[in-house]
């Protein structure tokens, strides 16, 4: 059995979440590593709650996995098809 084909909104809402500019620019850090909070936060020298925010969005999304290494929280991508888009489209753009 094959799961059903999402719904106009489910698509609606993924794309909702990719096009905030921080979760993009999340996305695109995330593309050359695995990091924590403090690493993408000094990295897009945005605020740690914020990041912190924008990803709790990407990973409700499922576009984003946290697992811990050495105490730390790590935040890497998901192989979800929705990330091969994101992915291709930071490739147009550049």
């Amino acid at each position: 059995m094959t799961a059903a084909p999402a719904s106009i909104e489910e698509i609606s809402e993924l794309l909702r979440t990719i096009a905030h500019p921080a979760r993009i620019r999340i996305l695109q850090q995330l593309t050359r590593a695995d990091a924590c909070v403090t690493e993408l936060s000094s990295a897009l020298q945005l605020p740690a709650p914020h990041v912190s925010h924008q990803l709790r969005h990407l990973r409700h999304a499922r576009l984003v996995r946290r697992y811990r290494q050495q105490g730390r929280m790590q935040y890497a991508l998901t192989s979800v098809p929705a990330v091969s888009l994101v992915l291709d489209v930071l490739k147009h753009c550049r």
